[in-house]
């Protein structure tokens, strides 16, 4: 899956975090298809872990927006899954 500029939602810190955590999509999807099964349980520890301190970062960036900026995001991710 390619990055579209269409995901950003304008917070060029999640934005890249964003972008990091496709890459990592995009690990295990070439695990899938090249049957590289020794490296899943690293790329899946490393995107948990990347996860975590990504929503670290979305309290401390997005958390006091309005609402309506939050239920946005919201949106942005449900268009990622």
């Amino acid at each position: 899956m390619e990055w579209n500029e269409s995901y950003n939602i304008g917070i060029d810190v999640i934005d890249n975090q964003h972008r990091q955590i496709l890459d990592y999509i995009n690990a295990l999807e070439e695990i899938r298809s090249t049957g590289q099964r020794d490296r899943i349980k690293e790329i899946l520890n490393d995107l948990i872990d990347y996860t975590q301190c990504h929503i670290s970062a979305l309290k401390k960036t997005c958390w006091n927006k309005s609402a309506i900026n939050i239920y946005l995001r919201i949106a942005v991710y449900m268009n990622y899954l």
